[in-house]
């Protein structure tokens, strides 16, 4: 399976964003992964049992299926025929310029709730929101750019009154909060909680009981599901040995990143590549 790096680039005065169609004709190809440094938001009028791979997680695409993909995600999309929707590519510049600052944590509980099905009223009700951005991004209206932030911006409130209690915003200030932040920026370096807990200058046995609260599982479960979808996002661009994997993600030796894969996923790193060959 190929692997692709996708980018957005946002120039000096307009962080970037994309609005466009997605249906059984776009460009995507479907033998094909992405890996994108940017957000996306695909909202489906109408669903038709395809499928949305998102880091190694099979997701069935229905109508008023809507799917966030962060960036560093690795996704596959495998569209069935008349399957449509609109989907909205952004970069974290344009995210920053739509929204307050405080809205932007919302974005962390899609690592691990990356599709929200909608009902049939919500989705009509926000499907309107995306046409009308999908028509303003078409056209050469005065001060388009300014009018797509307003617009964006209404749009993510509107998914926020949507989504299930379960994926809802914590606070920004909770301890499960802070951690889930800094482990996702730092697990490459870091696996020890206790470094997690100097860090965040607390007690270890605090962190444990917070995050296992929230969570439902332990600081050390988290960085090492985190570190086992790394991996494999490596493993499938077909470009680094296993001894350069192993490099970049700090592990002290080739012998122990073995060890590491044989024990969270009961297979070598070369048999875990051939599984990930969609």
């Amino acid at each position: 399976m190929n692997n692709k790096k996708c980018a957005l680039e946002s120039n000096r005065n307009e962080p970037k964003i994309i609005v466009k169609k997605t249906n059984y004709d776009s460009a995507y190809d479907p033998r094909v992964t992405s890996r994108n440094n940017y957000f996306e938001i695909l909202l489906y009028k109408i669903g038709n049992c395809g499928r949305h791979i998102i880091d190694f997680k099979e997701y069935e695409i229905t109508n008023g299926s809507v799917f966030i993909i962060t960036p560093g995600r690795v996704h596959l999309l495998k569209q069935n025929p008349e399957e449509n929707g609109i989907i909205i590519q952004f970069t974290k510049e344009f995210l920053e310029l739509s929204i307050l600052p405080s809205q932007l944590d919302w974005f962390l509980k899609f690592y691990a709730n990356p599709k929200v099905s909608l009902d049939s009223f919500q989705s009509e009700k926000l499907y309107f929101y995306f046409e009308k951005i999908k028509e303003l991004y078409d056209s050469s209206s005065i001060l388009k750019f300014q009018k797509l932030q307003k617009l964006f911006g209404l749009i993510l409130f509107k998914l926020l009154e949507f989504i299930p209690d379960q994926v809802r915003l914590y606070k920004k200030e909770s301890v499960s909060y802070e951690f889930m932040s800094l482990v996702i920026e730092k697990f490459r370096e870091i696996r020890l909680v206790k470094k997690y807990a100097a860090l965040l200058n607390i007690p270890i046995n605090k962190l444990e009981k917070e995050v296992k609260m929230h969570y439902g599982k332990s600081p050390l479960k988290i960085i090492n599901e985190l570190l086992v979808i790394e991996i494999k996002r490596l493993l499938i661009s077909n470009k680094l040995s296993h001894k350069e994997i192993s490099f970049a993600l700090n592990f002290d030796s080739q012998s122990s990143y073995t060890r590491f894969i044989k024990t969270h996923t009961g297979k070598t790193p070369t048999e875990l590549k051939k599984t990930l060959m969609f």
